[in-house]
């Protein structure tokens, strides 16, 4: 994020966020296993838009439904969703709401909303929010990706099975195209949700691409080109769909000059064999990318000169000696969000008092700051974290355990994925040997492992569990 005004030769995305969505208390995104903060009064609204503004976030996403309850989840009150969009234009940010029906995409743009996030297949959107909507000059992001996939379209294989694209998918992306699981097919959901969309566009509704990655069915990157597909079926030209995933994006969001090739813009583009005004699956027919007027270096997801050894037995470190180093010649540090510009803090030791001799003391304090919290110990498998393991081979993770009792996280980091997998383990008072089996955990890209980490994260967010302390000891993959 630091870095996105800059002009420098780099290979990563310019970054821009809304951090974490506002919801209600046991509302929509409280469901996923992490603490987040919540709202549920008007009065409070100003306070939590800067919380929200002081955490990093670009943009404010609100998620809003009529109903007090949907789903088995609550909703905000009309009166918190009005609050929280005057406070958040007070502040000069852009407020998108996360609607899915009609009626509650109505409230969120008499509310003062600048956009939708998602359309909605239910019914027919009505003339009356058409006009309200290119009246108000509010933007629609149909998401019409995930719409497929809980609509079981078969839409994602499809792109599954792009040769071009699939080469360079980890196993994690190839996984997360996969639809909603137990989801009966609908497929009259999806074909209203693409009418919807057409009807806004031939309104003059401006209409901008996005997927809702990584939701099932959905990958960050791949999931834009099938996007842009479903756009086309909904009427919008191919030049239309690539203004929607670009320089119509860009002036939406204020991101500066980017998305277009005008002199002074910023030189991110794609090089393609073939003219996507023509057709727009030549979207996927990419020769080269260039970021800040520099040729990127792509590769293909598996890359057998990025693999690593594992040292016989797979034994990364017991502690023995008083030393930080592992088997992989790196070593075991301190992780936490402050890397984000979160607040957390960690701190990690030797111990001759783990669970049979030495071992590592890892300590921290969980705090407000970073949309997703994390405090722990983390081994890069490399130093540049440009190198992985090839664990598919392997049984199990193994690693012996002690300290303030609790839910942590094991994160797997992988050469082709920003976000780590996160496999959930228990803590004791008591030393005891965690077990995680690989074949239980197949999203994970077994082949392109670069580094772990045991931590705690944001469900350790209140004053009683935020300090916490645990010995790891004995750190195995076993084969």
């Amino acid at each position: 994020r630091s870095s996105r005004d800059l002009n420098e030769k780099t290979s990563q995305a310019d970054f821009f966020s809304a951090g974490t969505l506002i919801t209600s208390t046991g509302g929509h995104g409280t469901q996923f296993g992490f603490s987040i903060p919540t709202i549920d009064q008007p009065e409070f609204a100003d306070q939590f838009i800067l919380d929200r503004i002081n955490e990093g976030s670009d943009y404010i996403k609100i998620v809003y439904n009529h109903k007090d309850e949907y789903h088995g989840l609550t909703a905000m009150s009309e009166d918190v969703l009005i609050a929280l969009i005057k406070a958040a234009h007070k502040y000069n940010k852009l407020a998108v709401v996360h609607i899915s029906d009609h009626q509650s995409a109505i409230e969120a743009v008499e509310a003062g909303a600048n956009g939708l996030v998602h359309t909605f297949g239910k019914q027919i959107v009505a003339e009356s929010l058409l006009q309200a909507m290119k009246q108000q000059q509010v933007f629609v992001i149909p998401t019409l990706s995930v719409i497929a996939s809980m609509a079981q379209s078969g839409h994602s294989n499809e792109l599954a099975a792009d040769e071009g694209l699939s080469q360079h998918l980890s196993t994690s992306a190839k996984n997360g195209l996969k639809p909603f699981n137990n989801f009966t097919q609908r497929l009259e959901t999806l074909e209203t949700a693409i009418e919807n969309t057409r009807l806004m566009h031939d309104y003059g509704i401006v209409v901008l691409a996005g997927t809702d990655a990584p939701n099932p069915g959905t990958a960050h990157g791949i999931s834009l080109h099938g996007e842009l597909d479903l756009l086309i079926q909904a009427g919008l030209s191919p030049t239309a769909a690539l203004q929607a995933a670009g320089s119509s994006t860009a002036q939406q969001f204020s991101i500066g000059q980017r998305g277009s090739l005008i002199e002074g813009a910023k030189a991110d583009f794609i090089w393609l064999s073939a003219d996507p005004r023509k057709d727009i699956k030549n979207t996927r027919k990419m020769m080269g990318v260039w970021k800040n007027g520099y040729l990127v270096e792509t590769k293909s997801a598996i890359s057998p000169s990025a693999e690593l050894s594992l040292s016989a037995g797979g034994l990364l470190s017991d502690f023995t000696v008083d030393s930080l180093k592992s088997s992989m010649h790196t070593d075991f540090q301190a992780t936490s969000d402050k890397m984000m510009q979160g607040n957390s803090t960690a701190a990690v030791n030797w111990t001759d008092a783990a669970c049979d001799g030495g071992g590592l003391q890892v300590s921290g304090e969980i705090k407000v700051g970073f949309p997703y919290p994390w405090s722990g110990v983390f081994l890069p498998f490399a130093v540049n974290m440009d190198k992985a393991l090839n664990l598919e081979s392997i049984k199990s993770i193994d690693f012996s355990v002690a300290g303030d009792a609790g839910t942590y996280q094991l994160m797997i980091f992988t050469l082709n994925s920003m976000q780590p997998v996160q496999l959930p383990f228990q803590i004791t008072e008591q030393c005891q040997q965690i077990s995680l089996v690989v074949s239980e955990h197949p999203a994970v890209d077994w082949n392109n492992v670069s580094g772990l980490a045991w931590v705690a994260d944001g469900s350790r967010l209140n004053p009683a569990l935020a300090s916490f302390a645990f010995k790891l000891d004995n750190v195995i993959l076993k084969q």
